[in-house]
């Protein structure tokens, strides 16, 4: 990230708008984005790191799959397939598995 500047002219470690200074996140503006910068300070981590990061990972996006798909489920976004399902089971267009 060394010798990048957002549009603004300002190193893309300080915050476009008001020079804050924020150490990881680069503001909208800037040649880089957030996403950008997180996939660099990734590939710079260590194995050990990166090892602890995957395990990090694997439970906070399975934790925010699950959360999606609770308020699916109350939205009621699989009530017809649900219905489907049944009413296949009911016409014996099922199987035990």
């Amino acid at each position: 990230m060394v010798g990048i500047k957002c549009q603004r002219g300002a190193p893309s470690r300080v915050c476009c708008d008001h020079g804050a200074r924020e150490p990881d996140i680069v503001e909208k503006g800037c040649l880089m984005s957030r996403m950008e910068s997180i996939v660099s300070q990734i590939g710079e981590l260590s194995s050990a790191e990166l090892a602890a990061f995957r395990e990090w990972f694997a439970k906070f996006d399975a934790s925010a799959w699950d959360r999606q798909f609770e308020a699916d489920v109350k939205a009621g976004k699989f009530d017809s397939l649900a219905e489907q399902a049944l009413d296949d089971h009911a016409a014996g267009r099922s199987r035990e598995l």
